[in-house]
């Protein structure tokens, strides 16, 4: 907070000195402004270097205060704190309508100058902070959400590839980031560093990478690094601004200022990786934008498992299409209570419903009315409780005529920040057929 640097808006030269005096020993930086041109002119030429705005309201002829600054805020978000003499309600009203980091009648004296412009810093940081985790709530969303509506394609051999370039656009423009690939290993090791296949995405404006790993491309030892930490089960995050020097290559090569990649695993096989890059701005990786890529990979993860499974079961390619033209995808929202948030159309199918809307108003106890085995339900629970994700978890359900279907879950545990579970984000197949085939 001290040492940010405060612009004060003030038309008169001793009021301005004093409080530049003040704020200065405080151990703030000062820029003056005599009028509401100056003022604008300041804002259009530091931008993102001004803390804050110490703004009066009377400013001479031309603008007042309060239109200086809601032609600011329209453009730039900068806390504004007025400043002035007067202290008739009907001003102090006139300001909290423009923003709300506070008001300060002017010659109140440097302590109450200080501790009012700091309380403005706090605020404002704090509402800051806020909306960064709302937006970063709603991008683990979209990217969960992402996920769920191409997960059903990949299932087609013939559409796999096609399957994730959509998975690719969509996951980047989920999180909002300038490129986004999923890169396959040439044979799943970390020594390796390069790929077989790279999807990629990247948002208007922003160069495609060239090659995020090209076979014939030896790997740097930045690559290196991060294919240690995946091969290992681990994210890899960072800024490049904070890493030292020698360091950089692999973000300088992307054109990255920021960069996060998760591991996606098949079969305790380290496969390969889904990778944001950020080159328009640092960005900091939330928990919450992490925990939701962990989860998109480790759906990735349990199709390409499944897909392997039922190529080694359906030796012969007419049964293996056959199996997969059949086998669809049902996404649900669950709360821990066992009550239907969210369902597609084709799980309310796949129970013998005739909508979402009517699965989600006849079932309020999943584990007693679906699960043929209650118990089931509670093994499942237990499972995202402890580890946050499952894969692959077989259990009979009930339809709603009575008869059953064998399902397989792949689901994950989507918790706040305080890790408390707000709900199950799940993908149900039908493996009836699987079970049948298996016990003929």
């Amino acid at each position: 907070m001290p040492g940010e640097t405060i612009l004060i808006v003030e038309d008169e030269a001793i009021i301005a000195l004093e409080e530049s005096l003040a704020l200065r020993k405080a151990g703030f930086m000062v820029m003056q402004a005599a009028n509401g041109r100056s003022a604008l002119e300041a804002v259009r030429t530091r931008q993102g270097k001004l803390g804050l705005i110490l703004m009066d309201i009377n400013l001479g002829s031309g603008p007042d205060g309060t239109q200086i600054a809601q032609e600011i805020l329209r453009d730039y978000d900068i806390p504004i704190l007025f400043c002035s003499s007067h202290t008739e309600d009907e001003m102090v009203a006139r300001t909290e309508k423009i923003t709300s980091f506070g008001y300060v009648v002017k010659m109140s004296g440097p302590t109450v100058l200080t501790a009012s412009v700091k309380m403005a810093f706090k605020l404002h940081r704090a509402q800051r902070e806020l909306r960064e985790k709302q937006a970063a709530l709603l991008r683990r969303d979209a990217i969960l959400e992402a996920v769920g509506s191409t997960a059903m394609g990949f299932l087609d051999a013939e559409d796999w590839e096609a399957g994730l370039r959509r998975v690719v656009e969509r996951l980047g423009r989920a999180a909002e980031v300038s490129r986004c690939c999923i890169l396959e290993n040439r044979r799943g090791t970390a020594a390796e560093a390069r790929a077989d296949r790279c999807y990629e995405w990247s948002a208007p404006g922003v160069p495609a990478h060239d090659g995020c790993g090209r076979p014939d491309r030896p790997a740097s030892e930045e690559l290196l690094r991060l294919a240690d930490a995946l091969a290992a089960g681990g994210d890899y995050f960072g800024d490049a601004a904070a890493l030292p020097e020698a360091e950089r290559g692999l973000f300088e090569s992307r054109g990255a200022k920021s960069m996060l990649a998760v591991p996606i695993v098949a079969r305790s096989d380290w496969w390969g990786f889904i990778c944001f890059d950020e080159c328009r701005e640092r960005r900091e990786w939330t928990s919450t934008e992490r925990e939701a890529l962990r989860i998109a990979a480790g759906f990735i993860g349990a199709v390409l498992q499944r897909r392997t499974a039922m190529r080694s079961l359906y030796q012969n390619e007419k049964a293996f299409r056959a199996v997969v033209a059949n086998t669809i995808e049902g996404f649900s929202q669950t709360t821990p209570a066992g009550r239907y948030l969210k369902a597609n159309s084709v799980l309310a199918r796949m129970l013998g419903y005739d909508s979402p809307e009517q699965l989600m108003s006849e079932v309020v106890d999943i584990g007693a009315q679906l699960y043929v085995d209650p118990a089931a339900r509670l093994r499942y629970k237990s499972v995202l409780e402890r580890d946050g994700q499952i894969s692959g978890f077989a259990a009979e359900f009930r339809r709603r005529d009575g008869s059953t279907i064998w399902m397989s879950i792949d689901a994950g545990a989507i918790r706040d920040e305080l890790g408390r579970t707000e709900y199950y984000y799940s993908v149900n197949s039908d493996i009836t057929a699987l079970k049948t085939s298996r016990s003929v």
